[in-house]
C-alpha cells in the first residue's frame, strides 16, 4: 500500500530498497518516489529516477526517466550533465547517432570542465569502443582495408598470403623432394 505511505515512510523503504539492492522493491518503491510530487526536486527523488533508469527495460520509458530527472535537476540548480552522460549510451543502442552527437558536442561545450564529468565521458566512449584506453581514436572496423585469409608460416621468407602453404611451397624451384615416390624419376 505505497499510496498510504507518508513521504517519510516511503523514502525510508526506498533508501531500505536501495541499501538491500532489493530489485522488485526497489522498482516499486522508485517508481512511487518519482510519481510523488510533494517529494519536490529532494536528492532522494533524484536518486529515484535515477534508478528507474538503470533497472528499466524499455528505453523509451528509461529516456523519459531521464528528461523527468534533467528537469528536477536543472529546477534545484544542478548540473543535466549526469543525465546527458546516462542518455548517451541508451541513444547509441537505439541506433540514433544523432541524438547522441548532439548529446556529445552538449557534453563537450557546456560541462566538459565540470568535476568528474571528463573521466566519465572518456570512460563510457573507451567503454563503447570509440576510444582507446590511451585516449586515441579507435580504428573503425570498416576503415581498415580488409586482408586476405591467409596460411602463413611466421617467420618464413616468401611466405604468400592467400595461398595455401605445405612444406614443399618453400622450397626453391628445382630442388628435388626429400621422399621419393613411383614416377619422380
Amino acid at each position: 500500500m505505497v499510496d498510504k505511505l507518508s513521504d517519510d515512510a516511503l523514502l525510508a523503504v526506498f533508501g531500505r530498497a536501495l541499501g538491500y539492492s532489493a530489485r522488485a522493491a526497489l522498482r516499486k518503491f522508485a517508481q512511487a518516489v518519482v510519481e510523488r510530487p510533494s517529494l519536490g526536486s529532494s536528492k532522494e527523488r533524484l536518486l529515484a529516477f535515477e534508478m528507474m533508469v538503470s533497472i528499466c527495460d524499455d528505453s523509451e520509458r528509461a529516456i523519459g526517466y531521464i528528461e523527468e530527472g534533467r528537469k528536477v535537476a536543472r529546477q534545484v540548480g544542478q548540473s543535466c550533465a549526469r543525465w546527458d552522460l546516462m542518455e548517451l549510451p541508451i541513444r547509441l543502442g537505439r541506433g540514433e547517432p544523432e541524438e547522441a552527437s548532439r548529446l556529445l558536442d552538449h557534453l563537450q561545450s557546456q560541462h566538459i570542465n565540470e568535476p568528474g564529468v571528463a573521466r566519465e565521458l572518456t570512460e563510457l566512449l573507451v567503454e563503447i569502443g570509440v576510444l582507446n584506453p590511451d585516449g586515441t581514436p579507435a580504428e573503425r572496423p570498416e576503415a581498415s582495408p580488409a586482408e586476405p585469409p591467409s596460411l602463413v608460416v611466421p617467420g618464413q621468407a616468401g611466405a604468400k598470403p592467400g595461398e595455401l602453404w605445405t612444406p614443399d611451397s618453400q622450397k626453391p624451384t628445382g630442388d628435388k623432394p626429400k621422399i621419393w615416390t613411383p614416377g619422380m624419376d
